[in-house]
């Protein structure tokens, strides 16, 4: 009967993760729906995405074995100037001095644009992903401990898996939200690469 409760503890654990997950995923891309600053649309205190103009200052192409990536460093008035990556076109289509428009939610560009051309700039909450990591790592070490305990060779291995799980969702989470991908492909991807890691981590441990 405990381990049985130890599982089920563990699963609503996991599938607390998840939930987090989805909300950190609905909240990197809350801009997008949000209206416009100092429109009637915006009610009093609400979040609305600024729209701003920015100088590039900077052109740049990163080059290594697998990928380009081209660069822009761009100027705000009222801001630090930080990098941003582009599309090949939008790259081709700007010069050093070429102002570009932007948007800025909740004090972050997250969106850079000029004459059609647009590119996204995803930002990734690091704490957040780590403490997710950590939470779905804990769970699944309680999860294994109620469906295998009694069978394992070591006390150690529950605790070896939380690590494993936690790294690779951290990692796995991090890859996943940059990308521009809809809700249902990411977490489909998410719980198939928990459970592949989960299954690869106990492989592992019990050998």
């Amino acid at each position: 009967m405990v381990q049985v409760l130890l599982v089920l503890a563990g699963l609503s654990v996991v599938g607390l993760g998840f939930s987090w997950f989805v909300d950190t995923y609905h909240e990197g891309r809350a801009y997008r729906t949000a209206p416009t600053c100092g429109t009637p649309a915006v009610r009093p205190g609400a979040d609305c995405v600024r729209q701003e103009s920015g100088r590039v200052t900077r052109r740049e192409v990163q080059q290594d074995s697998d990928s380009t990536t081209y660069v822009l460093t761009v100027a705000r008035e009222m801001a630090p100037t930080d990098t941003y990556d582009v599309g090949k076109a939008f790259y081709r289509d700007v010069e050093t001095g070429t102002i570009v428009d932007l948007k800025v939610w909740r004090g972050l560009v997250v969106e850079l644009g000029y004459h059609g051309h647009k590119a996204d700039n995803p930002h990734i909450p690091w704490l957040t992903l780590l403490k997710l990591g950590l939470l779905i790592g804990a769970g699944t070490a309680v999860i294994t401990y109620g469906a295998f305990g009694p069978d394992l060779d070591s006390r150690l291995v529950p605790v070896g898996m939380a690590v494993l799980v936690a790294g690779a969702t951290f990692v796995g989470a991090t890859i996943l939200l940059s990308m521009l991908w809809p809700l249902a492909v990411v977490l489909t991807i998410a719980i198939l690469a928990w459970l592949l890691a989960a299954a690869t981590t106990l492989g592992i441990s019990t050998a």
